[in-house]
């Protein structure tokens, strides 16, 4: 029996040590050596640029070791990186409490600093931008400007382009000048050609003056109707395309001049 009872005490001891040593195995690890491994991971996630990642980690790597001055400083450049000023500065500020080397530490002084300048001008850029837009909210809409009496929108431009009594008229003489102008050009040239023939029982000298004389007259008609024509057409252009195509409303006053009894007309062309 007490064989037997030596034999139940060692399974008893062999388990217990047994589960000891499983239930150590499956504890996590703690201290530097774990925080270790979380900082390499944050950094893995800092080269490819998961920033939010990298700070989890590095959060995790710092609960198992508080004093990892290196964790805190890296903390701090991450959170700058992503424009987190007051956690960066909450991270450095850590990090020179832990840091004894005096050069190191006077940097971590510089970059707080730093930081702390930059909060304090994105404050103050705030308040300047919260300022305007209350000033511009407090201001009443500005008034539309009154059209002024010169401006005419493209709708409202009159066309150009009349067709009436001055334009048939003047158009109708540059048609009537032209035609005069061309019979009379002909008949200077077949005149003129005339004069070529050679003097002889029915032409004399005198008779080839005459149609030389002929001929200047009849070329100087057709100059004078072509000078008419021409002028005439442009007259009649003019009409056209500098008035409206539709008339103005033409008003007619008479103005009497006090103590000389003339009387003016006025009128809208």
């Amino acid at each position: 029996m007490r064989v037997a009872l030596t034999v139940l005490w060692l399974g008893v001891v062999s388990a217990g040590v047994i589960s000891a040593g499983a239930a150590q195995a499956q504890a996590p690890e703690h201290g530097a050596a774990a925080a270790k491994k979380h900082f390499v991971n944050a950094k893995k996630s800092y080269k490819a640029g998961a920033y939010r990642e990298a700070i989890s980690e590095l959060n995790q790597a710092i609960a198992l070791d508080p004093n990892g001055k290196d964790l805190f400083y890296n903390l701090g450049l991450v959170h700058e990186k992503l424009g987190e000023v007051d956690e960066a500065i909450v991270a450095f500020k850590r990090y020179s409490e832990l840091e004894t080397d005096t050069d190191e530490l006077e940097k971590a002084i510089q970059t707080v600093r730093r930081l702390e300048g930059a909060r304090d001008e994105l404050a103050k850029k705030r308040d300047e931008e919260a300022r305007a837009l209350e000033a511009n909210e407090d201001k009443p809409p500005p008034l539309a400007a009154a059209p002024r009496a010169d401006t005419q929108t493209p709708a409202d431009k009159p066309k150009k382009g009349r067709l009436d009594a001055w334009v048939y008229t003047t158009g109708g003489v540059a048609i009537a000048a032209l035609g005069v102008g061309i019979y009379y050009g002909v008949q200077a040239l077949s005149t003129r050609q005339s004069t070529e023939d050679a003097t002889g029982k029915n032409l004399s000298v005198y008779g080839l003056q005459d149609r030389a004389k002929t001929a200047h007259d009849q070329a100087l008609v057709a100059d004078i109707a072509f000078t008419v024509s021409a002028a005439s057409a442009g007259a009649a252009a003019l009409f056209y395309f500098t008035r409206d195509a539709k008339p103005r409303a033409t008003s007619v006053g008479a103005v009497v001049t006090p103590g000389s009894g003339f009387v003016a007309l006025e009128g809208a062309f």
